[in-house]
């Protein structure tokens, strides 16, 4: 069996600090984090503070948080090495980190007669099937029944 290529992957963390933490901590745990995901070839991306808000319960004792969101890559052993800086930090009060998910533009059809059809391009129109009218039918349409 073929050995599986190594390739980094996007992740995205949301940690939850103390309100009342300086931003020279906040700072320095940022730093951190960079020196934790190098061994993993990972690349913290970008930080950014979501501000303080209120917890649905108390938390360690704290009835408000500061949600700072992390978007990094890395081989698989970052989000883990990551979990574990989490754990033994003091101030990190939750954190959670997933996959982060590159959605696809939505499918759209074609619109008929554009360069994105075949119609569109010379000699193309006979290979695109002919739309078959249907008559409607002489029967009343029968309505169901309400619960």
């Amino acid at each position: 069996m073929a050995k599986a290529l190594k390739t980094d992957r996007a992740y995205e963390t949301l940690l939850i600090f103390p309100s009342d933490i300086p931003q020279k901590n906040i700072d320095a745990f940022i730093e951190k984090i960079k020196s934790t995901l190098a061994p993993f070839t990972g690349v913290l991306r970008s930080v950014q503070i979501w501000g303080r808000r209120r917890l649905t319960y108390q938390v360690k004792h704290q009835r408000d948080g500061l949600y700072v969101y992390i978007d990094y890559t890395g081989g698989p052993e970052a989000p883990e090495a990551l979990k574990t800086l989490f754990r033994v930090t003091d101030f990190v009060l939750r954190h959670m980190t997933t996959d982060k998910v590159v959605l696809r533009p939505p499918y759209r059809k074609p619109v008929e007669g554009t360069a994105e059809t075949p119609a569109a391009q010379p000699g193309a129109a006979a290979a695109v099937p002919q739309a078959v009218a249907v008559a409607p039918s002489s029967e009343p349409a029968t309505e169901l029944p309400s619960a």
